[in-house]
């Protein structure tokens, strides 16, 4: 599941060895069987929720160190923001912070000076962080800023608002990764199977309509 290890790696400890494996979530780039859930997907769920609560301006909380994955969930934000005639320019409406709830703390004060009214963060951690930051800037979430994570982790019904985010299907993938991996060992397959898992909008009370004229 490592998003740094490469083909090459891959193929000196496992492949030249006859060991059965397979690639799980993050590895885009390497060869081989994977399961893996549709990042692009997500960021499309993400944005087309926040356009049609009628948010103009959005921001994309990212990763200072970004792989495939928050690519992709990038990609199809932007995607669905610009079909929809939203100005979003990688330059001023991507942030970037570490992968943690820290890092989403850290950044509420430059999401207030954007003057944004939706963020979607790189996942649910980071949106996490972002609430109790806006929160002790006194910004209301979700009237004055709406806020959407990802992954669907058990903590978003416990924060304070509860949190809108983009639900993966951890347990599906799981069981889908034994399979193939039992497949591969049984049966000695070798084929670049690629088994994709839909994501979903779990809508929560940190996302709201737009009300800045």
């Amino acid at each position: 599941a490592s998003a740094r290890m490469t083909t090459e790696m891959i193929n000196q400890a496992l492949i030249n060895r006859d060991i059965p494996y397979i690639l799980f979530d993050r590895n885009y780039d390497q060869e081989g069987a994977r399961v893996q859930t549709d990042d692009y997907r997500g960021g499309q769920l993400a944005a087309k929720h926040l356009v049609e609560l009628g948010h103009q301006r959005c921001l994309y909380l990212g990763v200072t160190n970004i792989t495939e994955n928050f690519k992709q969930r990038l990609a199809g934000f932007t995607s669905v923001l610009q079909a929809h005639g939203r100005h979003f320019d990688e330059a001023s409406d991507v942030l970037r912070a570490d992968l943690s709830r820290r890092g989403g703390y850290q950044a509420a004060q430059a999401v207030v000076d954007s003057g944004a009214t939706a963020v979607f963060a790189a996942n649910d951690d980071m949106a996490i962080g972002l609430l109790r930051g806006l929160r002790e800037l006194r910004i209301r979430v979700p009237e004055d800023i709406s806020v959407v994570g990802y992954d669907d982790i058990a903590l978003d019904e416990y924060v304070y608002p509860q949190l809108t985010t983009i639900h993966q299907p951890i347990f599906d993938l799981g069981i889908g990764a034994t399979k193939i991996l039992l497949d591969r060992i049984h049966n000695q397959h070798r084929d670049e199977t690629v088994e994709k898992f839909p994501v979903r909008l779990i809508r929560r009370e940190s996302t709201g309509p737009c009300h800045m004229v």
